[in-house]
């Protein structure tokens, strides 16, 4: 997918999807902030509301739980930009015990 394709105005369903898996990336991998986030993720010139990304990293870890192809892209995404799997497996672990403790 471009990026051209990733912040089209649309949701469709596999666009919406990778870019809840970006932002969700975005998040684990910089120090960037959910409003910054949606400032990066604009498409045409409008940002998203940090609700809008906060929700989108929350489906985002819905599809890895949920979606083998998910999890397999992302994981395979974070090994190509340099996070080891160990770190991406601990991320997701301290992902589900938040959410089981929420």
């Amino acid at each position: 997918m471009t990026l051209d394709q990733l912040l089209e105005k649309t949701r469709r369903k596999d666009v919406t999807k990778a870019r809840q898996m970006a932002m969700l990336i975005l998040r684990e991998s910089t120090t960037c902030s959910l409003p910054r986030i949606g400032e990066v993720m604009n498409r045409d010139g409008v940002s998203f509301d940090h609700t809008t990304v906060m929700y989108g990293i929350k489906r985002a870890r819905h599809w890895i739980e949920t979606d083998p192809v998910f999890k397999a892209t992302y994981l395979e995404l974070r090994r190509s930009l340099g996070v080891s799997e160990v770190r991406a497996a601990r991320d997701l672990e301290r992902a589900e015990q938040a959410q089981a403790a929420a």
